[in-house]
């Protein structure tokens, strides 16, 4: 059951102020009853909420469904500092790839309700350099990395790098290839 109380009373001053948002459906959270990224049913259960947000506001057009899905995998499941609060890079690749496959279900779920709408990614803009030659190999390994959340969401094919350390740190070939 969505409570659209603060949705509507806001979406309705928005729209009626000729104002064109961009709307950011997930950002950095979860609701307590999902409990983190961590939990394999949070895909299909925002792809549902995204599909009813995208129903109730038709003139709505622009959607980010999974603001900035890096930070957020890295942040909550690497770092150690929101959300699940892990640290550990099998932390980091189960939160990433459910967001991935949020950002993706949500995307398809938002156009079935509005066949015209319009994804902005947003994403964030690193870049690694290396300070000396021993360092190569690590700066390239995250360089490639920084990528992972666009490549996943949008199809575009891993480093054989990136592919092992997701296999290395639970990712199936079946979780690969959805």
């Amino acid at each position: 059951k969505y409570d659209w109380s603060f949705a509507d009373e806001t979406f309705t001053a928005l729209h009626a102020a000729g104002i064109t948002p961009i709307c950011d459906l997930c950002h950095f959270g979860v609701p307590d009853w999902i409990g983190s990224f961590q939990n394999p049913d949070w895909p299909a259960h925002f792809a549902e909420y995204a599909g009813a947000f995208a129903q109730r506001f038709p003139w709505v057009k622009l959607f980010t469904p999974v603001n900035e899905i890096f930070v957020a995998a890295s942040f909550s499941g690497q770092y150690g500092w929101w959300n699940e609060r892990l640290a550990s890079d099998a932390g980091f690749c189960a939160a990433l790839k459910n967001l991935c496959r949020a950002n993706v279900l949500a995307m398809h779920a938002i156009l079935k309700k509005q066949p015209d709408a319009v994804f902005i990614q947003s994403e964030s803009s690193e870049f690694f350099h290396r300070m000396e030659p021993a360092c190569k190999k690590h700066a390239h390994f995250l360089n490639e990395k920084r990528f992972l959340a666009l490549d996943l969401t949008y199809g575009h094919p891993l480093d054989v790098t990136m592919y092992e350390y997701l296999r290395d740190h639970g990712w199936s070939r079946a979780d690969y290839h959805w």
